[in-house]
């Protein structure tokens, strides 16, 4: 190769490397409760507007899983409120993640910025795609409290104790006598029937199914984007992502039924462009029928 020939391939090197170098975005991503709502979250990030981000909020001991969605608008996002039917969250720590969907399902303005395949982000809140490119993920946990003069926390997240309970088909309206230890009526104080025992819940086994719903719905939501026509080997390499990425021990038999189930119903359901809500319907839905047993 001729000399000047050289110099111009390596100079061309030189200009991609620098180009690549120039475009390379390190996320920052900071999240804390808001003040004003113990039950919502706010965060700041370096990320583009418009940029899609999805959040899991989950605690084992209680059996609570919640998932929202959200763009980040002038640097800023939030998630929530969070609640139980309504009603505020039980006080204690509750695991959190962030994820971005896959580069491809973000905006043109925000591909621009990240690359057609998230490429150009950096850090340690920048996770490798199973198919190339890059995702984002944040693990954490954050604290509800029920004194609202105590301000909420956040912290790194620990994998939470299980435990086997026992439960009864109805609320605990008779108690046991100091005497004999017969049943009596708590309001009347006459004899009463025990209540009737329920199989008992392996909160371990419910827990790991609740995880592999978990793992099937981030799958589902990160590379579906036409209900109708799911495009099934990604979703396939998408979950066996998410399982591997899973902080806690998931079901992958519940993760693979739970993802055709979620598939199934929201293809037969007709949407093309699905809203968050829906895919969180059908998720509940099998987690009621199938974790709870």
């Amino acid at each position: 190769m001729p000399q000047s020939a050289a110099i111009r391939s390596i100079l061309l090197l030189i200009l991609l490397f620098c180009s690549t170098a120039a475009r390379a975005l390190e996320v920052e991503i900071s999240l804390s409760p808001d003040p004003r709502s113990k039950a919502t979250l706010i965060g700041t990030t370096n990320l583009p507007d418009d940029t899609n981000l999805l959040i899991t909020v989950s605690r084992q001991d209680i059996g609570y899983f919640a998932q929202a969605q959200t763009k980040v608008s002038k640097r800023t996002f939030s998630f929530g409120p969070f609640t139980v039917n309504g009603n505020s969250l039980p006080p204690g720590w509750y695991n959190l993640r962030i994820d971005s969907p896959i580069a491809l399902l973000q905006s043109k303005s925000v591909q621009s910025v990240i690359g057609n395949q998230g490429q150009y982000m950096t850090g340690k809140f920048v996770k490798p795609w199973v198919d190339g490119g890059n995702v984002v993920e944040l693990v954490g946990s954050f604290e509800s409290v029920a004194d609202r003069s105590k301000p909420n926390g956040t912290k790194p997240i620990g994998a939470p104790e299980t435990k086997q309970v026992e439960t009864t088909s109805q609320d605990p309206k008779c108690v046991k006598s100091s005497a004999g230890g017969d049943w009596v009526d708590c309001d009347t104080g006459q004899p009463a029937p025990a209540p009737t025992p329920r199989k008992s819940i392996n909160l371990e086994k419910a827990n790991q199914c609740l995880q592999g719903v978990r793992a099937a719905y981030e799958a589902y939501t990160m590379v579906v984007y036409d209900a109708k026509n799911p495009p099934i080997q990604a979703l396939s390499k998408a979950l066996d992502f998410r399982l591997s990425q899973q902080p806690f021990p998931a079901s992958e038999d519940h993760a693979m039924k739970s993802l055709g189930y979620l598939t199934k119903k929201l293809r037969d359901a007709g949407v093309r462009a699905y809203q968050d809500w829906q895919v969180s319907l059908v998720a509940e839905e099998y987690t009621k029928n199938e974790c709870n047993k």
